[in-house]
């Protein structure tokens, strides 16, 4: 008679696979701040009574933390907890989680279940926030579009063709270089 073997116990993730799954958690929180950030500024357009006031109103959005943006959509209910929840899991995702886990070198494994699962409620909630936004255009009599008449939607193929046709992306002067973009490696004196 045979002894029945145990299957081995599963290897823990390697670094590059925590990584990963960290990275798409962190991507997924990106785009719950980018919903957050939709859903306040289609609220905050309708307050508006001059056009130049828009840029003022995106910039301030875009350059809020997603705990400041939370605050001042100020969703009632399971919506707004939920909400809450996944703003401090961004934090502590941000700001923790890597330092926890693999300072000093090594030390702690990241658990990819965990942070695949974190990526899903992540996308699950932006979900729920685009359908807010829907749901306020919709009270508004609103369309969720930017293209509100048709010399707007003329003008925007316009720009697009123009766009495509001439667009460089060494000379891309619409999104400005983020820092890390600009950053240039010390040069040494024997250089």
């Amino acid at each position: 008679m045979r002894k029945s073997q145990t299957p081995p116990e599963p290897s823990p993730p390697s670094r590059a696979e925590v990584l990963c799954a960290y990275g798409e958690a962190m991507l997924a929180a990106q785009e719950l701040e980018d919903a957050m950030a939709g859903l306040l500024g289609a609220r905050r357009q309708l307050e508006l009574h001059d056009s130049t006031e828009l840029y003022k109103i995106w910039d301030e959005i875009f350059t809020s933390t997603a705990g400041v943006l939370r605050k001042k959509l100020d969703l009632p209910g399971a919506l707004g907890d939920e909400l809450q929840e996944a703003v401090t899991a961004r934090n502590l995702l941000a700001h923790h989680y890597l330092r926890d886990r693999f300072y000093p070198e090594g030390s702690k494994t990241g658990n990819v279940d965990k942070l695949r699962k974190a990526a899903e409620r992540f996308r699950a909630l932006v979900r729920r926030i685009d359908d807010e936004r829907a749901d306020f255009f919709k009270a508004e009599g609103l369309a969720d579009d930017p293209v509100l008449t048709p010399d707007d939607m003329i003008s925007s193929a316009a720009d697009m063709r123009r766009w495509d046709r001439n667009y460089d992306p060494t000379e891309d002067t619409d999104v400005p270089p983020e820092p890390f973009e600009r950053w240039e490696p010390p040069r040494f004196v024997d250089e």
